[in-house]
């Protein structure tokens, strides 16, 4: 495999999966071959969260994010909080935008952005949507979480090629990779105790286990942050052995850490994946 291949193929990775988050925020470290639930415990929609006041971000927060793939810095990633109006009641609205640096685009281009609207009392998504862009071939997807039902109606569209893809996908949580990130920083996670998420990525389902393992004090861009890391294990919930299998050969590790402190931010992320490692630092993050 040529080095443009994988470095397209990492940046890809970084910006997408991670993405959002830190964006890296999903990894597959450990992958079962078998379709069954994880013996851990899931993550209750009816368990309590703070209240809106009292959660460790608001609208106004914006972070900037900082990607590499094998140590070299290659692209830049934005998120944003802010407060709107949607379908009469009122929504968190997160929004994201990443793109490769311009060294990197002079050889191959890669852009997304995106908005998820969350619930401001749940934080669950009611929609979300995402725009990727690789040179002139454009993608978007459009996810409307059907809560009364528990199905998530997913729209594909590829311009390019002229095609159109949905699909119904069940749903027992609903969250979407950008929500995931946010929803975790509202969680206690006690040491070596893990909890469940389940997230949906495109037209896959995941069960994404975290399991924090550590407290250690880490120093990035935006500054030094005593910190908790937390190891990712994440497993598709659907496909065939084949497809998970497929899955697999392309994640090796992931973990990242969140400051130990009022904020919970994503501060730090690193992946080990099959042509290499991908990580992701905090830059800056305001109010």
């Amino acid at each position: 495999m040529g080095e443009r291949k994988k470095l397209k193929l990492d940046l890809v990775l970084a910006i997408v999966a991670v993405g959002a988050v830190c964006i890296a925020v999903l990894g597959l470290c450990v992958f079962d071959h078998r379709n069954e639930e994880p013996a851990r415990p899931w993550v209750g929609l009816n368990d309590p969260l703070p209240h809106p006041v009292l959660r460790p971000f608001g609208a106004g927060e914006e972070l900037s994010f900082e990607f590499g793939w094998n140590g070299a810095p290659c692209a830049d990633f934005h998120m944003s909080l802010k407060e709107e109006e949607k379908d009469g009641a009122p929504k968190l609205v997160l929004g994201y935008e990443g793109h490769t640096r311009e060294q990197i685009a002079r050889v191959w281009s890669y852009r997304v952005s995106g908005t998820t609207y969350l619930d401001q009392q749940t934080l669950l998504p009611c929609l979300s949507e995402r725009t990727s862009e690789e040179k002139d071939k454009l993608k978007q997807l459009t996810i409307e979480f059907d809560r009364s039902a528990g199905i998530a109606h997913v729209v594909e569209e590829r311009p390019y090629k002229n095609k159109r893809k949905e699909l119904r996908i069940p749903f027992r949580m609903g969250l979407d990779l950008p929500g995931a990130v946010f929803f975790a920083r509202t969680l206690e996670m006690p040491m070596d105790k893990p909890v469940v998420l389940e997230v949906l990525q495109g037209e896959t389902t995941y069960a994404v286990e975290m399991t924090p393992v550590r407290r250690e004090k880490v120093q990035v861009k935006a500054g030094t942050f005593d910190a908790l890391a937390v190891e990712l294990r994440l497993r598709a919930l659907g496909g065939t052995d084949e497809e998970r299998a497929e899955e697999e050969a392309k994640y090796r590790k992931i973990c990242i850490w969140f400051s130990d402190d009022e904020r919970r931010l994503p501060v730090k992320l690193e992946c080990e994946v099959f042509v290499g490692s991908v990580y992701a630092e905090l830059v800056s993050a305001g109010l």
